[in-house]
């Protein structure tokens, strides 16, 4: 599942490093939900810049499940800085649901333009 509008500055607090620079502004990071689990979920951010040979990303132009999203950019899944989130209202509130991502949409090497 991929989720957008967790603050940078909860990411921060949840992965120790991530993201590395924090702004003045409120800013966010999308976040892609690895495992679910009945204690609270495995998430891992989501970055537009990433290194396509050492991270897995959401293609550019993924028709998202359950929600009307397409992916207007690839997305890097961040997964050295995996953390838990409990299930609870609290964390919830800021996260919006942008869809169910299809498996065949997620790549582990981008081709060679």
């Amino acid at each position: 599942m991929f989720f957008t509008g967790m603050a940078d500055t909860e990411l921060r607090r949840h992965t120790g490093s991530f993201p590395a620079t924090l702004r003045k502004e409120k800013t966010t990071h999308p976040v892609f939900v690895l495992h679910a689990r009945n204690t609270g979920h495995l998430l891992c951010p989501c970055s537009s810049k990433g290194h396509w040979r050492k991270h897995r990303y959401i293609a550019e132009g993924c028709e998202l499940a359950m929600k009307p999203h397409v992916m207007d950019r690839d997305s890097f899944l961040i997964e050295q800085y995996r953390f838990t989130i409990p299930l609870d209202h609290r964390f919830q509130k800021s996260l919006c649901f942008c869809g169910l991502v299809p498996e065949t949409c997620i790549r582990d090497q981008r081709p060679e333009k």
